[in-house]
């Protein structure tokens, strides 16, 4: 089969869902699949069409008359809310905007086989006003795109449990992320000496995520204050360029920037308790989240409302309640690290069972290419 996948950027621009859209690719091409990348930002080849970061009605008319020479036979689209927004937009304008894609992507939908990936969910919070308007938009919007689709994916367990509720339920397909990295072996212990870790100091690691972390800044505070006041020797790792601003840290701080696959792989490996106090709750669509288990990291995060029923069930991960429970969870692994190594192992083999790109592989290869 000859497949598109629309995305909005690709390497060497710096994006989660670049990274996921070339690994994708990479999957579609070992099942003997051909694959050609069409994104607005990114660096040409003879795999991939860099076509303008223009996605309003004439851009998206000219795309249209791209693909129809393609001579493609199935289409996919990488989708988050108002992902293809270019410049800052009032709601209404964005409206208009998407209003233009979801009339492209129907007439895409009556001559090819469309697929989408929805790695974000719509935001509406009645605790946060200003999502009220955006939330029912990207709603209406997200809606608009599902209908015509012959397949729906998302890494939200809840996300797909509402769509199926919008009509078709057959098309609607969880699909896990899988971790963007590989495992970059290391001599953890040479490499913890030379960043200057002490044997007594526990890493802590903090890993992307952008608002969802910032706004939940207090547990990262209340965390550092406490251990700072116990005398406990710790080291922050802050790691997918999160700025240190962000947080009144007074302990240690590693922060070395963004860095290659192979690179975060190795700091990966340093960590001692991998962090994600995120503000919706931790979920598994969070690529970053997945590469701590991928790397066998215990976990502690808080429960929210984005966060998967199925979470719960981890043995390897601790969910909690408010920051006094995350702290107790966090302090109590510090001092045990024949727990932090149990709880790793298992998320480890959660991983492979689950989230892996073999399973990410067995559910499209009987959905887009034989559903």
């Amino acid at each position: 089969m000859r497949i598109a996948i629309i995305t909005r950027r690709l390497p060497p621009a710096h994006c989660g869902i670049a990274d996921h859209t070339m690994l994708l690719a990479r999957l579609l091409r070992a099942l003997e699949h051909e694959v050609i990348l069409i994104a607005g930002q990114g660096q040409e080849n003879d795999y991939s069409l860099i076509v303008g970061d223009n996605w309003d009605r004439g851009g998206l008319e000219g795309l249209r008359k791209r693909l129809d020479n393609l001579a493609i036979e199935s289409l996919i689209l990488q989708y988050i809310p108002f992902g293809f927004l270019a410049g800052k937009h009032s709601p209404y304008s964005s409206v208009s905007h998407y209003l233009a894609l979801s009339r492209f992507w129907r007439a895409c939908s009556k001559k090819w086989r469309t697929s989408m990936i929805v790695h974000e969910t719509y935001f509406r919070s009645w605790s946060y006003p200003p999502s009220w308007i955006k939330g029912s938009i990207q709603k209406y919007l997200l809606k608009s795109l599902v209908n015509p689709s012959s397949r729906v994916f998302s890494a939200s367990q809840m996300l797909v449990q509402e769509m199926k509720s919008w009509g078709d339920s057959k098309k609607i397909i969880y699909l896990p992320l899988g971790s963007h990295f590989s495992i970059f072996p290391i001599n953890r212990e040479k490499m913890r000496r030379e960043k200057g870790i002490a044997d007594q100091e526990t890493v802590l690691t903090l890993f992307g995520v952008g608002n969802a972390l910032r706004q939940a800044s207090s547990y990262v505070n209340a965390l550092d204050s406490y251990f700072r006041r116990k005398n406990i020797p710790v080291r922050w790792l802050l790691l997918g360029g999160i700025p240190s601003e962000w947080f009144n840290l007074s302990s240690p701080v590693l922060s070395p920037g963004r860095l290659s696959p192979d690179d975060l792989s190795s700091w990966l490996q340093l960590t001692d308790i991998f962090l994600a106090p995120h503000s919706c709750g931790l979920a598994a669509r969070r690529t970053t989240f997945l590469a701590a288990l991928q790397h066998g990291l215990p976990v502690v995060g808080i429960k929210g409302p984005m966060t998967d029923p199925f979470l719960s069930d981890m043995q390897g991960l601790i969910l909690t309640s408010g920051e006094k429970e995350f702290l107790q969870a966090v302090v109590r692994l510090s001092a045990d690290p024949a727990l932090r190594q149990s709880l790793g192992r298992q998320n480890k083999l959660y991983y492979n069972e689950n989230f892996g790109w073999d399973k990410i592989s067995d559910i499209l290869r009987n959905s887009i290419i034989y559903g």
